[in-house]
């Protein structure tokens, strides 16, 4: 297998940016997990630092969602600032759902949405 890099992680926020399917959306994360880590890319995602931060926060929480779920149809990621974090929808010409998992951005959300009416 070849060696996660800063690389294999950017190519995997590039496919995880346009629609996928979920079952794909699964291989591609397993295959980026399974592959060969640095110790410091490890060490980075476990204490959340640099772009590692994002694949935990954001990311890997989704996949586990889906996976006890059993969810199907495709998804796409924001990987940004932007709310919601991730977009789900059943098929192809399906209206999108946003998901939003970090908690400080889905109060910010409420809140704004609640003063504004």
């Amino acid at each position: 297998m070849q060696p996660a890099t800063e690389t294999s992680l950017a190519l995997l926020f590039s496919r995880l940016k346009d629609w996928i399917s979920v079952s794909d959306f699964q291989r591609v994360m397993n295959a980026y997990f399974l592959g060969n880590r640095s110790h410091q890319e490890v060490a980075d995602y476990r204490e959340k630092r640099g772009a590692l931060k994002k694949l935990r926060d954001e990311v890997t929480p989704v996949l586990h969602h889906l996976q006890f779920n059993r969810t199907s149809g495709e998804i796409r990621f924001e990987l940004g600032g932007a709310v919601p974090d991730c977009w789900l929808r059943d098929h192809h010409n399906a209206p999108p759902q946003g998901i939003e998992v970090t908690v400080a951005q889905s109060r910010e959300g409420l809140a704004v949405q609640l003063f504004s009416k």
